[in-house]
C-alpha cells in the first residue's frame, strides 16, 4: 500500500502565513505561486524571503540589478579587501594560536558582510 500526501488548494491565500493575498489586500501585486507540504496556493512579498547559505540571515527573492559604475566600484571594493585579507594571511604564522582564532573568527565575519554586498 503507498500513501500519497495531499496538499489542499487554499486559493487567494499564502502558504506560509495563510492570509490573503486576493486583489484589494496589498499583497496581490507582489504574490507568487508556491505550494509547500500541505499547501497550494501563493506567496505573499513578506513571507517571500529564503535564508543564506552562506550568513543564515534572511534575504528576500528578487534580483536587483545594480548600476555598471557601483558595480565596478563594489568588485574593486571586493577584490581590494579580499587581497588585504590574503596578505594579512600570510603574517599569521608567527602569531600564537589565541590571537589566530581571534582574526580567523574576524575574518570569518568580514568575509560574510563582503558577501552581502
Amino acid at each position: 500500500m503507498t500513501y500519497q500526501c495531499k496538499q489542499v488548494d487554499i486559493g487567494n491565500k499564502c502558504v506560509e502565513c495563510l492570509r490573503s493575498t486576493s486583489f484589494g489586500t496589498g499583497l496581490f501585486v507582489n504574490r507568487i505561486p508556491a505550494d509547500n507540504d500541505k499547501y497550494l496556493g501563493w506567496l505573499c512579498p513578506e513571507c517571500n524571503f529564503h535564508e543564506c547559505d552562506r550568513c543564515d540571515e534572511k534575504i528576500y527573492n528578487e534580483l536587483s540589478i545594480p548600476s555598471i559604475d557601483k558595480a565596478n566600484k563594489l568588485a574593486e571594493y571586493k577584490a581590494f579587501v579580499e587581497f588585504q585579507i590574503e596578505e594579512s594571511m600570510k603574517d599569521m604564522e608567527k602569531l600564537p594560536i589565541g590571537e589566530k582564532i581571534d582574526i580567523f573568527s574576524k575574518i570569518t565575519k568580514l568575509k560574510k558582510e563582503l558577501r552581502k554586498l
